[in-house]
């Protein structure tokens, strides 16, 4: 007999946002990168934070703490305009063709939440999103991953598929989001991974009610990233070495 798939979201994912269980490891990619806004807010006093693919604004509801201006792109409407009622300030660009309309060096932290995958002009964007950070600043940078021998499947599809606006054009596995990080960013610096959802059935069970099964799946998460189905990249933009 199949699972019941639940309907209603009847509880407060992390007591912030309605969803189908507690510690629903689906948003831990929010709660994960707000971890590192947090280590980073320590040492600036207002943290200017741009976040790319914005969606609802979940992250938002994560970062409830300390002073920070949030700026947000989105090109969905109804999305852009949850957003605007959280407090974002909105931009509309395509990131997969327009520069951002920002001057370089212009935030602490930029993050991109499930946005690379769905890019056909991934190494573009990647660039402005890195041109718009400051020296010393977070690029968290979050996408789903899957085995090589999958993810190079895949993406031989991929390449004979014609892929329309908001579809995944791309997909990494583990390896390969590291290698392409460090390849195309200047002085990136990658200084933590973190993998969610070892196990996950939330429309079906309630065991991401549990607060241990939580921690474990967040535990091996942190060990053994590559067996996640999706993982946040921490990058620091170093500082341009200067001769005497």
């Amino acid at each position: 007999m199949l699972a019941k798939t639940k309907k209603d979201k009847t509880e407060l994912a992390f007591g912030k946002i309605p969803a189908y269980c507690k510690y629903e490891l689906f948003m831990e990619r929010y709660r994960s990168a707000s971890d590192f806004i947090r280590m980073a807010h320590v040492d600036i006093d207002k943290i200017k934070l741009l976040d790319i693919g914005s969606g609802n604004g979940y992250l938002k509801y994560f970062c409830e703490f300390g002073n920070i201006e949030w700026h947000g792109i989105e090109i969905w409407e109804e999305r852009y305009r949850d957003c605007e009622t959280l407090g974002y300030k909105m931009h509309r660009c395509d990131i997969d063709s327009e520069n951002l309309p920002f001057n370089n060096e212009t935030f602490d932290i930029v993050v991109a939440s499930h946005v690379i995958e769905h890019l056909k002009n991934r190494d573009f964007a990647l660039h402005e999103m890195y041109r718009v950070l400051k020296n010393g600043g977070l690029l968290v940078v979050g996408t789903p991953i899957k085995p090589i021998i999958i993810s190079n499947i895949l993406n031989l599809i991929y390449s004979f598929r014609v892929i329309n606006k908001g579809e995944t054009a791309y997909n990494y596995n583990l390896y390969s989001l590291k290698k392409y990080i460090l390849n195309n960013l200047p002085l990136a610096k990658i200084i933590d991974v973190r993998g969610f959802r070892i196990i996950s059935a939330r429309k079906t069970k309630n065991w991401e009610n549990n607060y241990n099964f939580y921690k474990v799946n967040t535990f091996l998460g942190k060990l053994i990233p590559s067996i996640t189905p999706e993982v946040n990249l921490i990058i620091m933009k170093k500082e341009k070495m200067t001769g005497a």
